[in-house]
This record gives structure tokens, sequence and C-alpha cells, in this order.
């Protein structure tokens, strides 16, 4: 017969065990989250935009888990994808195969990203690079229109909160309310910050995980202060202005997910209510 004491040890062992063997599971366990952004000025027909943040590449995520879901993404058929910044973590030299599962997806209206703090610590002029090499165009403290048909889209993005230098009058200067506007900033703070000229559609972040260990009741336990609590996963309203803050790709620091898969966001735009 075993003591109080050594079952205890083993219950908790077996908990620990369980805990750990979960997070590792859940990790590589991708969901879809479906947004629908109606849009009163909206002509013609809806527009499907995917979203993905914080890829992380390293020695928690690895290249066959990004041809998956580069899979994934490439049966959704995206007018539009959008990165959100954290192309790599640990390491610069993850760079040579961080993108290239996206290289051959080629949406109709483009590629696009921003940077990410990860980004601008381990090589910014690196990341830069790969970027141009993967055809995605990067909106660092910029803006572009896109014209397709009737619709005017006007994306814009900031360089990252806390590692660059943001600027949100030089990145929406050429924007007017005559189209649809999405801004992008990797750090979802960013947003709370500034005050807009011309009022966006929507606003796109990541950098937080979502937390990553997302416990019931205790909630996100595994955000540092540049996270913050305040918007670190779902959809939220800015005073009048849809913000959606994305769990990412990848992981850092500890190779596990706790109720917070990773997550490919799909953002249906129309002018009708969905």
């Amino acid at each position: 017969m075993i003591s109080r004491r050594k079952f205890l040890f083993y219950i908790i062992g077996a908990f620990g065990i369980s805990f750990f063997g979960y997070g590792f599971y859940e990790k590589k366990k991708y969901k879809i989250e479906n947004l629908f952004v109606p849009i009163k000025k909206w002509i013609g027909n809806p527009i499907r935009i995917v979203f993905l943040t914080d890829l992380h590449r390293g020695p928690f995520t690895g290249i066959s888990f990004l041809k998956n879901i580069s899979d994934e993404v490439k049966k959704l058929k995206p007018d539009i994808l959008i990165f959100g910044g954290d192309y790599i973590y640990a390491s610069n030299n993850y760079l040579k195969d961080a993108l290239s599962p996206f290289k051959e997806i080629n949406p109709l209206l483009g590629k696009w990203g921003v940077l990410g703090n990860h980004d601008n610590f381990l090589g910014r002029k690196k990341v830069i690079k790969s970027l141009n090499e993967n055809d995605v165009y990067l909106l660092n403290n910029e803006s572009f229109k896109i014209i397709h048909g009737e619709k005017k889209i006007y994306l814009f993005g900031v360089d990252d909160l806390k590692t660059g230098n943001p600027d949100l009058n030089k990145g929406s200067k050429f924007i007017k309310d005559d189209g649809t506007i999405i801004g992008i900033s990797h750090n979802p703070l960013f947003w709370e910050k500034v005050k807009f000229k011309t009022k966006p559609d929507l606003l796109l972040s990541g950098h937080t995980h979502g937390g990553q260990i997302d416990l019931p009741f205790l909630g996100p336990i595994f955000l540092f202060p540049s996270h913050g609590k305040k918007y670190y996963r779902g959809l939220y309203n800015l005073d009048g202005i849809k913000l959606y803050v994305s769990r990412g790709i990848g992981t850092i620091h500890i190779p596990l997910r706790i109720f917070c898969p990773p997550e490919i966001t799909v953002i249906n735009i129309s002018g009708n209510r969905f």
C-alpha cells in the first residue's frame, strides 16, 4: 500500500504530464476563425482576407507545420493575404524558410505585411529582404490603395510599437474616406495611443498569442507587460472601430498552447450584414 505522500506525488506527476502533453498537442491544432465585417459603403461582391500573424518559425515552430498552414490558406482562396509580423523566433537563420511555404500563394489583391518586435531585434534588414523575396509588400508606416472594380481598399501598416518607430500620420497620410480602410499594427496597444484623422473600418493585430495558455477562471497566464491584457484575443470595439487580435500561429519561450489554439483568421468583407 502506497503512502498518502506518494499517492499525491503520483497525482501531481500525472497531472503535469497530461498538462504538458495536451499543450504540445494543441499547439499544432490550428483553428479557422471567421470574422464578418459589413461595410456600408461597400460596392459589389464580398472579398475574403486571410490574416496570419506570429508565425515564429524557430525551434518550436517547424517548417512542416507552416506548410500545413499554407495548404489551408490555399484552400481558402483569399483575395488578400496579410501578415501581422514576428515571422521568426530565436534566430534569423530561420528566415531561410519562414515565408517560403507562402511564396506560391498569389492572391488577386496581393500579400501584405508589417514588422513585429522579434523581426526588429533579430535582424530587421534580413526580414525585409525575406519579405521582398517572397512577394510580401511591407507596409512600414505606409499605406496603399487597392482598386478592384468599383471598390477601393486602403491598407496601412505601422512599425512595431516597442522596437520600431510607428508613425500613424505617415502611415495613413494618403488615406481617404471613399473606400474601406484596414490598419495593421503588430502590437494592439498601439491603437489606443493614437487619434485617427480618417476612421478605419477594421484594425488588425497579433503579438499576444492570445496568452498561449488561457485557463478557465484564471485567464491568460503567459502575457508580458508589452502584451497587456486589455486586447489579447478576439474582437474589440475601440471607440466604434473594430479591432481584431489574432492568437497567431507559433509559440515562444515554451512549445505549448492550452485552450488557445493557433489561428488562421478569415475576414469576410461585404456591403451586407451577415
